[in-house]
């Protein structure tokens, strides 16, 4: 759901979890808050403390959400499905060599 999001060019706020991790490029880590390029991250996925001030401080700054939804859209794209299968193909086929070569 994040990387559709991000695709659509919306600002993100998630948990910090594997994936959102990376596709979130985190910046400031803060107490319970991670600022990131594109939004926001909790760091405990059920700290419904923490999903409110982040939702609460991104509402707060309107400006910066177009910014936040142009970078997640810019991220995306290097997670297309073009992209990711050119770069498992380079992967299957650098092992398949390495197989002949032994």
């Amino acid at each position: 759901a994040p990387m559709e999001a991000m695709a659509c060019g919306l600002p993100v706020l998630c948990s910090n979890i594997r994936g959102n991790s990376d596709l979130m490029e985190p910046l400031v880590p803060e107490d319970t808050l991670i600022s990131c390029t594109g939004g926001m991250m909790i760091q405990k996925a059920d700290d419904e403390d923490a999903y409110c001030r982040a939702l609460t401080r991104l509402l707060s700054e309107p400006e910066k959400l177009p910014r936040m939804g142009s970078a997640n859209k810019t991220r995306a794209e290097a997670f297309s499905s073009e992209l990711v299968e050119e770069k498992m193909r380079e992967i299957y086929e650098r092992l398949i060599n390495n197989q002949i070569k032994h």
